[in-house]
């Protein structure tokens, strides 16, 4: 089982050169013309995709690769990931590489590059992005968020009586896996190295329970 979407490379440099890093808004507006005066608009959506672009400096040989590598996990640039903008406030956004120019390189010294990217900022995020911890960048393989009815096994989004029995139990397995408890009140517990087989619930759910979230095994350690 895989995790729900890529996240940006942990090898790679984890932000762009601030100086330089731009985005501009693409125009989401509906226009139509009166017959007198200028121009009239109006929003087509409530939210809007952005387009950036920059450079990630002086990156070395070992940061390269692993940028090569995250460049044939997303299918060469086909597929969404997740990223923290650190220049736009953190928070973790579900990205897309642009179609012209996704990428360039140009070395700058012996054994060092510049990578110039163009990627958009898409206008949604996956509802379990936000039980991501804020000290990591780490996709989960499967959440459970039973305060806002929303449940993904891993495979597919799901019906709350798919997701967990009355017992209660996650009714999928989910093999040795970290596990993120997190109640009402934002109070996290991490479980390291939890069973999961079919049916698994916390010995010592804490009060409030809201929502469990799972993740590779060592993602959380």
């Amino acid at each position: 089982m895989s995790t729900l979407m890529p996240v940006w490379p942990a090898g790679f440099l984890p932000a762009p050169k601030r100086d330089g890093w731009e985005g501009v808004p693409f125009d989401s507006r509906a226009a139509f013309d009166p017959e007198v005066g200028p121009p009239q608009f109006r929003a087509r959506v409530t939210a809007e995709a952005w387009q950036f672009s920059g450079v990630f400096p002086t990156v070395d040989l070992t940061e390269r690769d692993a940028f090569f590598a995250f460049w044939g996990e997303i299918k060469a640039g086909s597929l969404p990931f997740l990223w923290r903008d650190s220049a736009y406030g953190g928070a973790i956004r579900k990205w897309l590489f642009a179609k012209d120019n996704a990428y360039r390189i140009a070395q700058v010294a012996h054994g060092f590059w510049d990578i110039r990217v163009a990627m958009i900022r898409l206008a949604s995020t996956p509802w379990w992005a936000s039980l991501i911890p804020a000290d990591r960048l780490v996709a989960p393989v499967a959440a459970y968020d039973m305060v806002r009815g929303l449940y993904h096994d891993g495979t597919a989004q799901i019906g709350a009586s798919a997701a967990i029995s009355g017992a209660p139990g996650i009714i999928r397995a989910h093999g040795t896996r970290d596990v993120r408890l997190l109640t009402g009140a934002g109070v996290a517990t991490v479980l390291l190295s939890q069973n999961m087989t079919a049916g698994w619930w916390p010995g010592s759910p804490p009060v409030g329970l809201a929502s469990i979230t799972v993740f590779e095994a060592g993602a959380l350690a």
